[in-house]
Formats: structure tokens, C-alpha cells, sequence
């Protein structure tokens, strides 16, 4: 199998039928110089049947039909419609161009369709599946709730059945839907749209200018860089703002609004249908629904705004702007050199120290989301 000269010798089986329990040894052996040599499979026929060891098998060009066994095993389809199946152990399935079907059986497998329409089935284990086409296909069949399969995907993508996590990857402006699971969702440096669905959902923006939509469950929102939309949905939801102009929907007592960015040039609003007082680095509040709520500022120059009901407005510390909108209104002031605008309604102007206050009456569209 060698010389003295390191020359290698390759010996081949083409196109031979050969009956099942037939054994390839890959790895090395010692020639008489003592030495490592290696053994290396090309498949040459269409239907490869290897050993239940740790086995690296690459297809033809034609159709082939792959199966990896037991092991933990390397299957590459290369071109053509292939039909790749890992069996048991942690497998690695690619098959690269064409429509392929890849079914990793048990074990923690990765699934790769490559270019083409394909169709990557998992079973019991934390499978990764490997996106980049709407025409591909993900078949998680477990439903152990244990189990974490995730799906990486450079196109945009719902989860369905039985997956939990979903990473959009390349830098397009893509988007990612949840299912019913506890889903974390991950953008990528495009400006994405992540919607977790219903579950406890963890849904992180990373780069861009992103919208993150909790719709139901106790959900955790990160914008990150990028002028964000964070909206929990129903439930009691905790969302976390970066650098950026973010903007945070609020519909429950317990939900929970974290703006990190201490930049002063930053914009960052709530718009609230409850009672809301606004947290630290947070500009504005806009009240939202018809329902007599009120809203409160923090020692920022705030803009809070009312609804379409009776509200009571205070001012914070800073230079304020209280504007009532609609509504018979009670506008607070403190601090500051505030500006109160009653808008439309039988309106109250209060302040709350014997200096000189602005007060004025404006008609007013109220400003909506």
C-alpha cells in the first residue's frame, strides 16, 4: 500500500453488489517503515451500505441512497436527489446540491440540505437543521419536551412542530415566527421582524432596526443596537432596549420596561393602555385605548401624551410636555419649565410649586402607533 517513497496505492470496488455485514476499516496501519497509512471510501455505485463505526462517506454525482448506520458519522450526498439516512449516533447529514431528503434518525445530528428543495427529518436528540430556501422542509418527529432542536436559517422562517430555537443568519432583512413552545429566536444584522408565538418566549433583536412582537406568554424582548420595536403581546413581559430610538408596548401591570442606553440624543417611548410611570432613560408616553389611565415622567424632559379618556398627567423632573388630548384631563406640573396643553375637553392645569408655569390649550391629533 507504500514505498519507501511515501507513493500511495489505491485500490477500488466499482459497482459491486455487496451482501450486508460487509466491514471497511478506516483509520491507519503501519507499513514497514513504520509509518501511518490511510484507508480512505469513495462510493462508486449509487447505494452505499457502511459499518455501525464513526464512518465519513461522500456520494457520486448520481442519486445515491446513504445510510450511515451505528456511529457517529460524516454522509455527504454531492450532487444529485440523494436519500440520506444517519441512523443511530451523532451524525452529521450534507447533501450539498439537488433535492435531497436527510433523516438523521436518533442521536444529535446536524442536517445540511444545501442548494435545492429539502426535506431534513430529525428524531430523539437535539438536532441542528440547516435552512436556506422556503422550499426546505424541517420534520422534528420527538416531542420529548427535553430535547432542544434548533433551526438556523438564512431565509425567513416559522418554527414548526417539536423545534425550539430558531437563528437567522446571513445579513438580510429576514423575519422568524415561534410555535407553540418556549422558543428563543435570535436575529441576525438585517432589520428583522421576530414574532414568538404563543410560550414563554426569549426573542433577541442583536443588529438592525427590529421589531419584536411577544403576542401570548411571559416573554423576554432584547432589542440590542438598532431603533427597536418591542411589543410583549399578552402577558407579563420583560423588554430590554440598547442604543437606538426604541419604542415599547405595554398592556400589563407586570410587564417590565429596561432601557439601557444612557445616551442623551436618544428618543425612547412607551406607548401604554394601563396606568404607566415612565423608568429610567425613557423619553415619552403616549397613552393608548379610551380608558381613564394615567401617565407619570421621570427626571428626563419628557413627552407624555394622553388618550381618548380622562387622565391624570404629572410631570417629572425636567422640562416637561403634558399634553391631554382628548378627555376631561388633569395635567401636573413640577420641576422643570413644563409645557401644558389640555387639547380637547374640560381640562385641569395644576402645579405643584409657586413658580411661573407655560400653560397653554391646543387642539390636538393624538399621536398612535
Amino acid at each position: 500500500l507504500g514505498d519507501f517513497d511515501g507513493d500511495t496505492v489505491s485500490d477500488r470496488i466499482i459497482n459491486q453488489a455487496l451482501s450486508a455485514g460487509t466491514l471497511f476499516c478506516f483509520g491507519s496501519f503501519p507499513t514497514v517503515e513504520q509509518d501511518n497509512s490511510s484507508y480512505k471510501l469513495e462510493i462508486s455505485s449509487r447505494v452505499a451500505t457502511p459499518s455501525n463505526f464513526d464512518d465519513y462517506i461522500v456520494g457520486t454525482f448520481n442519486n445515491n441512497a446513504i445510510n450511515g448506520l451505528g456511529g457517529n458519522d460524516y454522509l455527504f450526498g454531492e450532487a444529485g436527489n440523494d436519500n440520506i439516512t444517519g441512523a443511530t449516533g451523532n451524525d452529521t447529514l450534507l447533501g450539498d446540491f439537488d433535492n435531497d431528503t436527510l433523516d438523521g434518525g436518533t442521536g444529535n445530528d446536524i442536517l445540511l440540505g444545501g442548494a435545492g428543495s429539502d426535506r431534513m427529518v430529525g428524531g430523539v436528540g437535539n438536532d441542528n437543521y440547516y435552512v436556506d430556501s422556503r422550499a426546505d422542509v424541517v420534520v422534528e418527529t420527538s416531542t420529548l419536551p427535553a430535547e432542544i432542536d434548533s433551526v438556523y436559517s438564512s431565509v425567513s422562517y416559522s418554527l414548526g412542530a417539536n423545534t425550539e430555537k430558531l437563528f437567522l443568519i446571513s445579513t438580510a432583512s429576514i423575519n422568524g415566527t415561534g410555535n407553540s413552545r418556549n422558543n428563543l429566536i435570535q436575529g441576525n444584522a438585517g432589520n428583522n421582524l421576530l414574532n414568538g408565538g404563543t410560550g414563554n418566549d426569549t426573542l433577541i433583536g442583536t443588529l438592525g432596526n427590529d421589531t419584536l412582537i411577544g403576542s401570548f406568554g411571559n416573554d423576554v424582548l432584547t432589542g440590542g443596537v438598532g431603533s427597536d420595536i418591542l411589543n410583549g403581546g399578552v402577558g407579563n413581559d420583560t423588554m430590554i432596549g440598547s442604543v437606538g430610538n426604541d419604542i415599547y408596548g405595554v398592556n400589563s401591570r407586570a410587564d417590565v420596561v429596561i432601557e439601557n442606553s444612557v445616551f442623551p440624543t436618544e428618543i425612547d417611548s412607551v406607548y401604554s393602555s394601563i396606568s404607566y410611570s415612565l423608568g429610567a432613560n425613557l423619553e415619552r408616553l403616549f397613552l393608548t385605548g379610551t380608558a381613564a389611565i394615567n401617565g407619570t415622567g421621570n427626571n428626563r424632559n419628557n413627552l407624555i401624551q394622553g388618550n381618548a379618556g380622562n387622565n391624570l398627567i404629572n410631570a417629572g423632573i425636567g422640562n416637561d410636555t403634558l399634553i391631554g388630548a382628548a378627555g376631561n384631563d388633569t395635567l401636573v406640573g413640577s420641576f422643570g419649565n413644563d409645557v401644558l396643553a389640555g387639547g380637547v375637553g374640560s381640562d385641569r392645569f395644576i402645579s405643584n410649586l409657586p413658580i411661573k408655569r407655560r400653560i397653554e390649550l391646543r387642539i390636538l391629533t393624538p399621536l398612535t402607533i
